[in-house]
């Protein structure tokens, strides 16, 4: 009888030092983690190191399939300054500065998915790596616009030159969206209505009496979904499967992903509920900073942004910023993870699992794992990615997976 979850890890080639990414070091840490418990897949990237991408797609493979872990829109090798998205004050995205000074590279600055120079780079290095190397399927990050862990001014794109004749030829004048932020979103301007992505019923609440901005919302995200779309189909020519990285349900509408689409392109879909990361994505960050950067945008006091939040947002009701900002509630990642499983129903969807420990910086104990690993069950999840770096993960945080 075979197992009833998926079980997927990530192997980052960016977030550790090379002497720990030597292939035979590498290859002997996943013995001991599918010794302890078999993994389906294995996720690794996104800098291409060749004697290790060689080694674990060939004959060293220890997984039933290989992805490629790639960042579509961030990141990529010729990312460069012109390719950032552009916010309504005409600045260029600034990315998260949280790993500055590490040596780690990533800059959580996004590229445009309109950027036609941005789209022949970023995809045809991710042709070349699929054609060299024997990877299953690609498992496709940075598929978004920036998140409010940037801060709101990153978040409030985009409104470069390619996005203005995009929205042009829809009929949404972004020089119309650009005058309405620069009131505060007070304009009231634009006709209709816009059915934003599911799963964000605050944003389309807090926007209903501000249709155009309801319509650059929808732009977005279709922007987004043009670009995931026409990968996924060249992917799938090539005979390779997809999969996708996306934020919880509750902020994905926000940076542009709509999930039901995503999911109708992809082989399994994971979405980020993150209880205990810090930084983009991870639900500790990310709300906070929504309620607070909403309080400034609106003019209106933190607790009172909070109160609206906690009124709009399941399970976030009687928790205070502080205790939000110390790890997000358990309750509240139940919800995020019943949610994911009602939007993308008829893919699997495997939760991202924070098994990742560094110590005073995110600090993840087999508990831990053991709470999320019920909350996804009882939410009804397919499977579990094992997030976001193998290398960073404690074997005694892979063994609760032991259970499944």
């Amino acid at each position: 009888m075979g197992r009833k979850y998926k079980l997927i890890a990530q192997l980052s080639t960016v977030h550790s030092k090379d002497d720990q990414l030597e292939p035979e070091r590498v290859l002997n840490r996943l013995e001991e983690t599918v010794r302890i418990v078999p993994l389906d897949v294995l996720a690794m990237g996104w800098k291409e190191r060749t004697e290790l991408f060689e080694m674990l797609t060939g004959a060293s493979r220890v997984c039933r399939e290989v992805f490629l872990w790639y960042p579509l829109l961030s990141d990529y090798p010729g990312f460069d300054l012109s390719h950032l998205v552009v916010n309504y004050r005409s600045e260029r995205s600034r990315g998260w500065g949280g790993y500055g000074g590490t040596g780690i590279e990533e800059s959580f600055k996004q590229a445009c998915p309109n950027n036609l120079e941005a789209f022949r780079l970023t995809w045809g290095n991710l042709d070349r790596l699929l054609s060299h190397y024997d990877f299953d399927g690609v498992f496709l990050d940075k598929i978004r616009f920036p998140s409010m862990a940037n801060g709101l001014q990153d978040v409030l794109t985009c409104f470069c030159p390619f996005c203005r004749e995009k929205a042009a030829s829809v009929g949404l004048d972004l020089f119309e969206v650009q005058a309405a932020l620069e009131e505060g979103g007070r304009s009231g301007k634009g006709a209709g209505t816009a059915a934003i992505p599911p799963g964000a019923e605050w944003l389309e609440e807090l926007l209903a009496s501000q249709p155009m901005l309801l319509q650059h919302i929808r732009f977005r995200a279709h922007s987004i979904s043009r670009v995931v779309a026409d990968v996924a189909k060249r992917v799938q020519a090539m005979g390779k499967k997809v999969a996708v990285d996306v934020f919880s349900p509750s902020l994905a509408a926000l940076v542009g992903q709509d999930l039901p689409f995503m999911a109708g392109l992809a082989e399994w879909v994971k979405p980020m509920i993150y209880r205990f990361g810090n930084g983009p994505a991870c639900l500790r960050s990310e709300i906070p900073a929504l309620i607070r950067e909403l309080a400034g945008f609106l003019g209106i006091e933190v607790d009172e942004a909070l109160k609206w939040a906690a009124a709009h947002i399941e399970e976030l009701s009687g928790y205070s910023l502080r205790q939000i900002e110390t790890a997000a509630p358990l309750s509240l990642i139940g919800a995020e993870a019943r949610k994911a499983v009602r939007l993308v129903s008829g893919t699997s969807l495997c939760m991202g699992l924070e098994t990742v420990s560094m110590p005073g910086v995110m600090e993840v104990s087999p508990q831990h794992v053991e709470e999320a690993i019920e909350v996804g069950i009882g939410a009804g999840v397919g499977g579990f990615v094992l997030s976001w770096d193998l290398l960073h993960t404690p074997l005694q945080n892979i063994q609760p997976l032991r259970s499944l």
